[in-house]
């Protein structure tokens, strides 16, 4: 197959994801991985983890609440229960989380852990 347009253009193919629970991990990566004011073309698009990790003191609830809302936000997603540990002095944190999605799958991952999906249909 040909990558290429009669006209001599570059032809790329069009992917289709059809697997809400694909959709749904995928999403979550991205909302996680994208921080605020990253995307030139929507600077209210990410996670505002800036107004968390930028302040002097900081708790790990504060953490959970940001997780909750930006996984909340994705669409599919309709629980979330979320974890985590804030290491001052290394100025370091991780974080897991378990959400559960409309169609009965369970979303999981943090940082270090890849996000799988289980169950639903």
């Amino acid at each position: 197959t040909s990558l290429r347009t009669t006209g001599g253009d570059l032809a790329l193919p069009r992917v289709v994801v059809k697997d809400f629970n694909s959709v749904v991990l995928q999403s979550a990566i991205d909302a996680l991985a994208l921080w605020s004011q990253e995307w030139f073309l929507d600077q209210n698009v990410g996670t505002k983890c800036a107004s968390v990790l930028g302040v002097k003191i900081v708790s790990t609830r504060q953490i959970e609440q940001m997780l909750q809302r930006v996984l909340l936000a994705v669409q599919g997603i309709i629980s979330v229960t979320a974890s985590s540990i804030f290491d001052r002095a290394k100025r370091n944190f991780a974080y897991t989380f378990t959400a559960g999605l409309n169609n009965g799958a369970i979303l999981t991952g943090g940082s270090g852990t890849p996000f799988t999906v289980t169950g639903g249909p």
